[in-house]
């Protein structure tokens, strides 16, 4: 890629392609189509995530009379919706064949020659767009509509079929590698959830179902009020930091927090942000108020932390309004635990795997801001 200095070509382009962008009018670059009577199609919806998909795969059972399809509009592949929610982008591209919403507008292009569909699928769902489709559009009851004739006044900076097709191939090839990368993050958290199911005793077992090698000693059960130290309310002043260590404008939180100024421990409320990346969040709602947790000799943090994500918070709700937990509740709160050596491979063990998963969520952050940035410079 190259960079140029052309007000009338974006920032950055592919190399060879030096000619100024022609600026052209949505009537000049689209027309509405409205081809009705096809019942026999399968109903589409509209998703701003995935375009135009199977209102089957929607996963909602929406009624409908079978004789209203005949007054559905036919969407053909590479045709684009313009649905009721401008305020998500308004345009779904399709993929497949089917029939939608006689109130959605269906367009296509005039001279398909001209375009690449896969270049308009960006462009039609760019931040940019979607901000410019403000001075368009009028109010309806859940949203805003777009107003066919109005967007068609909108201007577009189009560049030549070649260089659109590149621009849209490179696009759609990096939507594939975040979509790896995010199907790979979904397997290792599924993977980590299924491991503290199997690695952590539950409601009626002692020991465990699988077991670190080597380690073959029973667990015994505990209340927490043993094992922990369970600190509660406004007294702030021990922490390193000015901010408190919790995650989230609401919700519970348990963090082994790099901001307390004792190492051992894990801190738990429900104000103000966090940077560590360590936390739980759960159903549950806290008091105003900070908990932060010692922890005694004998145990293990990392253990305890790792544990502490198979406890199903919202079952220990005492509350008659608001969700809370109090510091009674988490003394009294009874789980296994095994002797310290195996606590500590445990630990160890779920601390690597989270290294992991951090690092993949890493890759994909970084993936997902690298396309704003190409598509905030490969644009104008």
């Amino acid at each position: 890629m190259s960079i140029s200095e052309d007000k009338s070509s974006p920032e950055l382009r592919f190399e060879g392609f030096t000619d100024a962008w022609e600026q052209r009018g949505g009537s000049d670059i689209f027309k509405s189509i409205s081809d009705k009577n096809h019942p026999e199609l399968p109903v589409l919806s509209a998703s701003q995530e995935k375009g135009m998909i199977l209102r089957d795969d929607i996963g909602i059972d929406i009624k409908y009379a079978s004789k209203s399809l005949i007054s559905y509009k036919k969407v053909m592949p590479q045709q684009f919706v313009i649905h009721l929610r401008s305020f998500q982008g308004g345009f779904a591209y399709s993929l497949i064949e089917g029939i939608t919403s006689p109130a959605y507008t269906i367009i296509d292009f005039k001279n398909k020659e001209e375009h690449d569909p896969s270049y308009w699928q960006f462009i039609l769902s760019s931040r940019n767009f979607i901000k410019r489709l403000e001075t368009v559009t009028y109010g309806i009851r859940d949203g805003r509509s777009i107003s066919y004739s109005d967007f068609s006044t909108l201007k577009f900076n189009v560049p030549s079929i070649n260089e659109q097709t590149q621009i849209g191939t490179f696009f759609l090839e990096l939507d594939k590698t975040i979509a790896l990368h995010q199907e790979k993050l979904s397997k290792l958290q599924e993977l980590k959830k299924a491991y503290l199911q199997v690695m952590f005793s539950q409601d009626g077992e002692n020991t465990p179902e699988i077991r670190i090698t080597d380690f073959d000693k029973e667990w015994e059960q505990r209340n927490l009020l043993k094992v922990l130290k369970v600190n509660s309310g406004r007294d702030y002043k021990h922490l390193e930091s000015g901010n408190i260590p919790v995650y989230g404008t609401g919700g519970y939180m348990l963090s082994v927090n790099q901001y307390l100024s004792d190492k051992d421990a894990i801190g738990i409320g429900r104000k103000g942000t966090i940077n560590n990346p360590q936390y739980l969040v759960s159903p549950f709602w806290t008091v105003d108020t900070l908990f932060y947790m010692t922890v005694n000799k004998g145990y293990d943090l990392l253990f305890i932390y790792s544990m502490s994500q198979t406890i199903n918070w919202k079952r220990f709700d005492e509350s008659t309004g608001v969700p809370s937990l109090s510091k009674t509740t988490i003394n009294n709160i009874i789980k296994c635990f095994p002797p310290y050596e195996e606590q500590v491979a445990i630990g160890k063990f779920f601390d690597k795997f989270e290294t992991i998963v951090k690092f993949e969520q890493t890759i994909l952050d970084e993936l997902k801001n690298l396309k704003i940035s190409y598509l905030q410079n490969m644009f104008i």
